[in-house]
Parts: structure tokens; C-alpha cells; sequence
């Protein structure tokens, strides 16, 4: 009987058929009289799940059950040369893959592994979707979201995009800080809405990498993708001409763009953009929005030829997330480029194919050590990227069988997570489920260590901010910046790992930043050096007013008249104006002989909030500026201020929400630069509170129609290079459009 499977000997056919398990031993007893005996062996994981969990080998002469032990695993033994199915199955339970099939050709066969997953309820899912917003009519009101900025090989193309959650469920993330990787791993949670309720059902590793970038307050994550394609002569989508580089995400509303859906509005349990610790996501019915003036938002084209050309947009492109509809992920939209114009000729949906299947049958979760060998299982033509902690590792298995080595011992001890990609026939991806490894080895490699903010090279001035990623094979380091060797600040001993310098406590000219960090035995790691250049000879001149107007009251509003002391005065109009319940309001600013631009406009929930500039070439001697409501008759306010030592306005930004704080983070604003927003609240005449650190400049409490119009800032120019969050704590339930600008000052000579 020394080849039978283990799972019939004595003592254990109890648990199985006795009548079954006869019927079984005769045909198998006769192969094991004549050959030699093999195994066919694996693992279910995580254990948590498997236990419980059957085996059914399935061969050309029967059947064989075998259940998992504690740890997970499970093997066949006394098995000839032959083809066998192997199918995991356990109540309330789902496999990936469902089955495999294995063939023994006079060698045993290990690593048949299976992924358990817990059946949860039905979930309300996100459906992820990417909007370029196209005006009907391009004008300066409602300018095109495409623009050709720049010359010669610098040439760029700049767009706007909204990506926009349409399920019936939040995209709700939940990241968290993995010491091991030096990056946040993120969660994704499923939600169920039922008995007017939401209940959290299921949670669901992603297997990208969530890379905080603390100097810009946002995570860098292939959140979405942009491609400019050529056309092909039946009209189709062609081949790539120029890519977009942009992986720098906030992950959150910037207003909701349809309020119409079941249960659309904020996500209560969404946090701050600078926080790497609070949830991300996308509200029901919740865009994030990207404005092609943000930084990133551009197309390097370079010297590309006019012509028409197709941009696809993608979003998920990696197939992260776990969604309701996969197919209508992409937008691709034909445009016309003729100079530093683009039309946009048409805007298409395609409906794609589902991502393609792929499952990472080894290791399974548990701990590893040495080197370990990832193996993979699709029958996608695209071949196997491997994944750990969510990138990229060694370059792509072209062909089966899909195995690469991974030397456990190039990454510190701890968890770590393991994924797979493939790509089908049209180059879309697919992404296996993650599998959680601990890794196990000696602890005798020093840390690592790696600068992020500033980059080699540049030229710095005022407060900037030093930043780090760092990992220890044991434990979370402690991190030290160095200038010039000199300690700055105090040691971190908790990501993020940043601090500020002030660089006017040094000279202008060369300097090296420089940073260490010490795990739990000592052991030191050195980034390597980046050399900057410190130039604070040329500050930034102080912004001050020159003239400040206002007006309140219906229709056109007029301010009195003025006049300016100096030739190159900034005028800056802030404009807000309630608006019908049917129809998105708008407004034209004018006046003062001048040029006037719209800078931002907010007005997806009712009424507008605008910002307007213009440049003064001269002195301005007794004008006026004038705002019209493109709906009239409405009421309104405007603020117009003019600055001196201004050259422009620079990152802007623009919000709305049904309820909630006003809130608008600008990230990257320059030092000696000054912040301003202006907003509108439709719902009632009720007085703002800014947080600390930020002024009402104006605000009108409109108790005829029961509005709200205000203009604030912060209370001074920025005193350091940093992300600025223009926000007020009250009120938290009217609706709100916000718009917010950095107003850019000039620099000593």
C-alpha cells in the first residue's frame, strides 16, 4: 500500500465514501503494480481561507479527494505519467484559477497553487471613466481644454481631463505605509448600500504603488494614462506619436460632476490630498479634475508635424482597481493641430474587451527566503511582467512558462507584495490578484535610502522642502538630512521623511544635500548626494495693492473708478454670481482699456465663482471694470484688485461640491507668491470662517436672494516653496463653486 494517496490510507478513508474510495483503489492499485509513482503537489492561500478547502484530481480513470492541511498545502502521490485536472472547491468560496491542468511526464509536479478569495455580498462598485470636458462653442468664456504652448523641440500640447466615478459605489483607498517597500500599499474597499445604509463587504489589495510626493502634497500613481496616436487611413486609431508623463494624482473630488446618480455626493470619509495616510477615492458621481495649466498636464510634441491625430485617454489603465464595468475605461478624442491651434473634431467611447486573466500561482502567501521563483498562468499573447510592491521587476517574460527568479535578499525583511501583468491582442492590460509574502533573511544589509526633493541640479531659493524614501530591512529607519554635511532639522524616525531648510542660511552658489538612514542595529545607508545651487540674489519683490474695488448689487456690475501709480500694475477680477436652477451660469469681465483673460472658472454646483486677469502696460487714470452675467438679471459681486509687483497669475485651481467645506489645495506655490480664491454659496446668506492663517478680503451676505459671495487669500505672501490649502472650516451643508489663484510676483534685479 506505499503508493497509495496518502488521503485513502487506513484510517483516513472515513472521511470520504467507503463504497467511493473501493471503487477507486482498484483501477489505481493496477497502474501502481507496473510504474513508477509521482506527485502532484501545491498550495492554497492565504491559509486563513483555505481551510476547509477539497482537492479533485481528475484523471482518465477516476477521481481523487484530497483536502488542505493547516498551512495550506495539500498533495496527490502514487500518480503514473499522464494529464490530470486539479480543481479546488470550498463552500462560499471562490479559486483563482478554478483549475489546472497538469501533465506528468516522469518527473513529479510542485507549485500547483490556488488564491482564495471569501465570497463577499454584492457590492456597489466604482465605474471609472475619463472626461475631456469640450466646450460646444471655444471661447474665451468657455475656452477649449486643449492649448499648443512652447517652440522647436520644447512644443507642447496641454490638456484638461476629468476623471469621473459613474458606479453605484465610492472608489474608496484606504493607503498604507509598508516600511519594508518604502512605499504605501493601498486598499481598495467595496461598500453595499442596503436598508438606506452603507456596510463594508470587502477589501482588496491593489497591487500598484502609491509614491507620496510630500514637496507637491500627492501620490504618483498610473492613476491614468494620455497617448497622441496617428490615424490610421480608415480612421482608426493608429500608432503612438508622443506620450504623456503625467503619474501625479490627488485621487479626490474636485466637484461633483453628476449629482443625478443614486447617492451622489461627497464620500464622507475622504481626507486631505497632503495626507498620505487618509482615504482617496472618487465620490459617486465625483470627477477629479486636472486643468491643463496644473503641472504635468502636457504632451511634450516637439516638432510634430500638423495634422489630425487621435489622444487616448485612459483610466486604470493598469487594471488596478476592481470596478463594475471594465469596457468603458477609455475616451479617445480626434483633434486637428494646425499651429498653436486645436479643434477637436470628435470624441469617441469604444467599448473594449474585458481585461485579460492572469493569476500568480507562485509563491503563495507565507514566508520566503533565499531566492524564490515567480511563476504566472494566463493565455494572454502579451507575455508576463512581474510585479513587487506594485513595480516593475526584471523585464517581461515573453513566452510560457512564465517563471523568474527574485533574490529575496535584495529587498529588508517584511511584508511584500507580489502581482502579475500581461497585455491581450490591443495592448490593454490585466492584473492578477496580489499575493502577500513575508520576507524572511538575515539582517545584515544597511538601509536604503534615496533623495527626492530637490533634484541634482537645481537652482533653489527661500524655504524649500528636503524629502526622502527610505526602507530597513528590520523596521521602519531613522532619517537625517545633511547640507554640506551640517545635520538639518531633527532625525525622522516616521514617514513621510521630510523636513524644510531654509536656504538663505547659507551663501549663494554650490552646495550638497545629502541624507542617512539607521535601521534598529545600527546599520547606516547614505543617499546618494545631489548637488544644488542656492541663489537668493534675486528675492522676490513684495506684492502689495495698489487699488482695491468692490461691487455688490443684479446684472452688470461696475466698480467706481480708479486709477494706478504704476505702469505695470496686475488687475485681478474676482466675480461671483448666482445663477438659475437649470442652467450653468457664467460671466464676462471688461474694462480699463485691457485685455481681460479668464483664469479659473467653478460652476458645476449653481451660480459661478471666477477669476479674471489682465496685464497693465501703463498708467491707468480714472477707469473702470465692469462683470456680466452671462444669464442676466442675476445678483453678484465683484472684487478687483490691482497688484504691485505682480507679473501674473500662476497654479490655479477650481472646486464644487453640494456640501462641505470650500476647499481648493494648490500644490507647488513658489515662495513670496500670494494665494487668492473667491466663491459663491447658492443655499444661504451665511458668513464664512476661514481657517487659520487666511483673510476674508470681501464678503457680501446677500439676504435678498440668500447668497453668499467672498473673496479671501492667505494673510501674506508665502514664506516658503510648499502646497497651499485654501479652505474654510464653516459652513460645511450649502453647495459651493471655489476658484483659486496663485498670484506670481515679480523678482528683484
Amino acid at each position: 500500500m506505499s503508493g497509495l494517496n496518502s488521503g485513502l490510507r487506513a484510517g483516513r478513508v472515513h472521511a470520504w465514501s467507503r463504497a467511493t474510495a473501493r471503487l477507486l483503489l482498484v483501477p489505481l492499485l493496477a497502474v501502481l503494480a507496473c510504474q513508477s509513482f509521482f506527485t502532484i503537489s501545491g498550495n492554497v492561500s492565504p491559509s486563513s481561507l483555505a481551510n476547509g478547502t477539497v482537492l479533485t484530481l481528475v484523471f482518465p480513470s477516476g477521481t481523487v479527494l484530497v483536502p488542505v492541511d493547516s498551512s495550506g498545502n495539500y498533495s496527490f502521490t502514487g500518480l503514473s505519467n499522464g494529464t490530470y485536472t486539479v480543481t479546488p472547491s470550498l463552500s462560499g468560496t471562490t479559486f483563482t484559477p478554478t483549475s489546472q491542468t497538469v501533465t506528468i511526464n516522469g518527473a513529479s509536479v510542485g507549485g500547483v497553487n490556488f488564491t482564495a478569495q471569501s465570497q463577499a455580498p454584492a457590492g456597489n462598485y466604482p465605474d471609472l471613466s475619463d472626461i475631456i470636458p469640450i466646450a460646444t462653442v471655444p471661447s474665451p468664456v468657455e475656452p477649449t481644454p486643449f492649448s499648443i504652448v512652447g517652440s522647436g523641440a520644447s512644443r507642447q500640447l496641454q490638456f484638461t481631463h476629468d476623471t469621473y466615478n459613474g458606479g453605484s459605489g465610492p472608489l474608496e483607498i484606504q493607503p498604507v505605509y509598508n516600511a519594508a517597500s518604502g512605499y504605501y500599499q493601498g486598499f481598495q474597499h467595496i461598500y453595499s448600500f442596503q436598508s438606506g445604509s452603507w456596510t463594508l463587504v470587502q477589501t482588496i489589495p491593489v497591487a500598484g504603488a502609491f509614491v507620496f510626493d510630500a514637496a507637491h502634497g500627492h501620490f504618483h500613481f498610473p492613476f491614468t494614462s494620455y497617448v497622441l496616436c496617428a490615424v490610421n487611413p480608415d480612421g482608426s486609431v493608429g500608432a503612438p506619436v508622443a506620450a504623456s508623463t503625467k503619474n501625479d494624482y490627488c485621487i479626490n473630488d474636485s466637484f461633483i460632476y453628476n449629482s443625478s446618480l443614486p447617492n451622489a455626493g461627497p464620500w464622507p470619509n475622504l481626507g486631505s490630498c497632503n495626507d498620505p495616510t487618509s482615504l482617496r477615492g472618487l465620490s459617486i458621481g465625483g470627477a477629479d479634475e486636472y486643468d491643463q495649466t496644473d503641472p504635468g498636464q502636457v504632451i511634450v510634441i516637439g516638432t510634430l508635424a500638423d495634422g489630425t491625430y487621435w489622444l487616448r485617454a485612459m483610466v486604470d489603465p493598469d487594471d488596478y482597481f476592481a470596478e463594475s464595468d471594465k469596457t468603458n475605461n477609455e475616451t479617445d478624442i480626434e483633434l486637428a493641430i494646425s499651429g498653436s491651434t486645436v479643434t477637436v473634431l470628435q470624441s469617441v467611447q469604444p467599448k473594449l474587451t474585458q481585461p485579460p486573466a492572469i493569476t500568480l500561482t507562485a509563491p503563495g502567501a507565507g514566508t520566503v527566503s533565499g531566492t524564490v521563483q515567480l511563476t504566472a498562468n494566463t493565455s494572454a499573447p502579451g507575455g508576463v511582467q512581474f510585479l513587487v510592491d506594485g513595480l516593475p521587476f526584471g523585464s517581461v517574460v515573453a513566452s510560457a512558462p512564465y517563471t523568474l527568479s527574485w533574490a529575496t535578499t535584495a529587498v529588508p525583511n517584511g511584508s511584500h507584495w507580489l502581482a502579475a501583468q500581461t497585455t491581450d491582442s490591443t495592448g490593454h492590460a490585466g492584473t492578477s490578484p496580489v499575493v502577500v509574502v513575508t520576507v524572511s533573511n538575515n539582517a545584515t544589509t544597511p538601509p536604503t535610502i534615496q533623495l527626492q526633493s530637490p533634484t541634482a541640479g537645481a537652482t533653489v531659493n527661500a524655504v524649500i522642502s528636503l524629502s526622502a524614501t527610505a526602507t530597513a530591512q528590520v523596521g521602519i529607519p531613522t532619517v537625517q538630512f545633511f547640507v554640506d554635511n551640517v545635520a538639518v532639522g531633527s532625525p525622522l524616525t516616521a514617514p513621510p521623511f521630510i523636513t524644510t531648510w531654509d536656504t538663505q542660511t547659507v551663501a549663494n552658489g554650490a552646495h550638497t544635500v545629502g541624507a542617512t538612514a539607521t535601521d534598529q542595529n545600527g546599520l547606516v545607508g547614505n543617499a546618494t548626494p545631489v548637488a544644488i545651487t542656492v541663489d537668493n540674489s534675486h528675492p522676490a519683490n513684495v506684492i502689495a495693492f495698489d487699488a482695491q474695488l468692490f461691487k455688490d448689487g443684479a446684472g452688470t456690475l461696475q466698480t467706481a473708478a480708479f486709477s494706478t501709480t504704476t505702469t505695470s500694475d496686475l488687475l485681478v477680477a474676482f466675480v461671483a454670481y448666482d445663477g438659475p436652477t437649470n442652467a450653468p451660469q457664467t460671466a464676462t469681465v471688461s474694462g480699463g482699456g485691457l485685455n481681460w483673460q479668464l483664469v479659473k472658472r467653478s460652476n458645476t454646483q449653481l451660480g459661478t465663482a471666477e477669476i479674471w486677469a489682465a496685464n497693465a502696460t501703463d498708467f491707468l487714470t480714472s477707469v473702470t471694470v465692469s462683470a456680466q452675467p452671462g444669464l442676466p438679471g442675476y445678483h453678484g459681486s465683484l472684487s478687483v484688485i490691482a497688484f504691485l509687483n505682480a507679473s501674473g497669475t500662476g497654479i490655479v485651481g477650481q472646486a464644487s461640491a453640494p456640501t462641505g467645506a470650500p476647499d481648493i489645495y494648490l500644490p507647488g506655490i513658489t515662495a513670496g507668491n500670494w494665494v487668492f480664491a473667491v466663491g459663491n454659496d447658492w443655499d444661504n446668506a451665511i458668513p464664512r470662517t476661514p481657517v487659520s492663517g487666511q483673510v476674508l478680503v470681501h464678503q457680501d451676505l446677500d439676504t435678498v436672494v440668500g447668497d453668499t459671495y467672498w473673496v479671501q487669500s492667505t494673510t501674506a505672501p508665502s514664506t516658503a516653496n510648499a502646497l497651499v490649502d485654501i479652505h474654510d472650516s464653516a459652513p460645511t451643508t450649502d453647495q459651493w463653486n471655489y476658484a483659486a489663484a496663485e498670484i506670481v510676483a515679480t523678482r528683484q534685479q
